[in-house]
């Protein structure tokens, strides 16, 4: 697996699309070089009070599908609607190297993030290249960062570079 790292046009995008509001995936995320994954959260409360940003609620939201992840789908994945687990495939996909992310704070007219919960804090992670292609592995299975094409990563142990 590769070591992820910040990407600004990827961040500028999710920014784009994090302030239209809508909990539902861009469409239209995809750069010239590669296609784009894109993970989306949110956390509702009937009060203006959210405090601040909490990126690791998120994170941890995404990753804890791995409980629903059925490990055949490591070497050849499969989309399986439910349970949903491609969240947190994304978050591991071995080809993805890059990461831009943003949060906006709304307040909502609708029912769509829920009845009575009209103070909104939405995330939105965009990946390249995406994940999450059927048919194609996760990442290879071995020891951690046995396989580096490019080498290991100098900043985290078991990752590549």
């Amino acid at each position: 697996m590769r070591e992820l790292k910040w990407d600004q046009e990827l961040s500028v995008m999710a920014a784009a699309w994090a302030q239209q509001c809508v909990y539902e995936h861009d469409k239209c995320r995809d750069v010239p070089c590669f296609s784009v994954g894109q993970n989306l959260y949110a956390i509702s409360s009937s009060e203006d009070s959210l405090g601040t940003s909490d990126w690791n609620a998120a994170v941890t939201a995404w990753y804890n599908e791995v409980m629903d992840m059925n490990p055949a789908d490591v070497p050849n994945f499969q989309s399986n609607p439910l349970p949903v687990i491609e969240h947190y495939t994304q978050v591991v996909w071995a080809d993805t190297y890059l990461v831009g992310c943003a949060v906006t704070y709304f307040q909502s007219t609708t029912t769509e993030f829920g009845p009575q919960s009209p103070y909104i804090r939405f995330y939105v992670c965009n990946y390249g290249p995406g994940g999450n292609t059927i048919s194609c592995p996760l990442y290879n299975q071995g020891s951690a960062g046995s396989a580096c094409p490019a080498g290991p990563s100098s900043s985290y142990t078991g990752l590549c570079a």
